[in-house]
């Protein structure tokens, strides 16, 4: 269960690299053609990651100090 914030983490980070590595282009027609679904879902899932791991984190602070 705790590998799901990490995996979603390097997934959000992957989305960007792609992102910045596919580069954009301007059509003869003026439009713009970047992957901006690949730029969303990069950092939700680098936000879902990071509150997963910041539960976790908190999760088992609370049972440490439940404990005592």
């Amino acid at each position: 269960m705790k590998y799901i914030p990490v995996l979603l983490f390097v997934i959000g980070a992957l989305c960007l690299v792609l992102f910045a590595a596919s580069g954009s282009e301007v059509a003869p027609n003026g439009q713009l053609h970047e992957p901006f679904a690949l730029l969303a879902l990069g950092w939700l899932c680098i936000a879902l990651g990071t509150c997963g791991l910041m539960a976790g984190a908190i999760g088992r602070l609370w049972r440490r100090i439940a404990r005592r």
